[in-house]
């Protein structure tokens, strides 16, 4: 995306062009409008702590189109930080027919990468993903959230 983000893109190997959201965010980020969000990614500031920021980052730039957060369980992804106060859920962003997936400070370190992004049937059979709540980038979006994820806990 940028030489300060490392992106995997998983899937079709001879694919002549990067998805849309890896140009959108590689477009954005060379303009210098991701720079809360590539801070965050290159200070290794954990997944959580990425996606507020990217959205914000969007929605400050008009960019926020078609982005939407996913709260799920997903073993392949870290869990949330008990301080968000979900449980033991993951969190995934996805955009058209792409799931981008931030990679831990642990795995940043193994792999090298910083985000992955997959085509969303290759994540969900690959990954065994459950979607509990969704919202789409808002300012709004985690009061979405915490309501949908407090309804669904409640008997």
């Amino acid at each position: 995306m940028t030489d300060l983000v490392r992106v995997s893109i998983q899937g079709e190997e001879d694919r002549l062009e990067d998805p849309t959201p890896v140009q959108l965010l590689s477009s954005l980020a060379t303009r210098g409008k991701l720079g809360r969000f590539t801070g965050a990614v290159t200070e290794r500031r954990g997944t959580w702590t990425c996606i507020c920021l990217l959205e914000d980052d969007l929605l400050h730039c008009g960019e926020e189109e078609d982005w939407q957060i996913v709260v799920g369980t997903c073993a392949e992804l870290e869990n949330v930080p008990e301080y968000v106060g979900w449980g033991q859920v993951s969190v995934w962003l996805e955009h058209g027919d792409w799931v981008l997936t931030l990679c831990s400070p642990d795995e940043q370190e193994e792999t090298g990468n910083d985000i992955v992004v997959w085509e969303r049937n290759e994540f969900c059979e690959h990954c065994a993903t459950a979607v509990i709540a969704q919202a789409p980038f808002a300012r709004d979006s985690s009061v979405k959230l915490n309501a949908a994820l407090h309804h669904i806990a409640q008997p």
